[in-house]
């Protein structure tokens, strides 16, 4: 893994995990955008924090409205779910 990048309180990512673009959050911090996942198999990003109605993960660090422009959220990652 590459060298992460934080501003302030903001979460760490990973350059790899920041190549589909970023967003600005609430909080003024960088975030990855949505991805799909790659292939047929479920892969979780390592960051991931939910996973859209429609496949693809979210990263985003608060829950309220997270994926609400898109069908909403189907599974919310914890420590012992994965949402595959």
């Amino acid at each position: 893994m590459g060298d992460a990048v934080a501003r302030g309180s903001c979460k760490l990512f990973a350059p790899e995990e920041l190549r589909h673009g970023t967003y600005t959050n609430r909080d003024g911090c960088e975030v990855p955008h949505p991805e799909q996942p790659e292939g047929t198999t479920c892969t979780k990003p390592s960051d991931a924090t939910a996973r859209r109605r429609d496949g693809d993960w979210s990263f985003s660090q608060h829950r309220p409205g997270t994926c609400s422009h898109h069908r909403g959220v189907a599974c919310r990652v914890s420590a012992d779910r994965d949402c595959c």
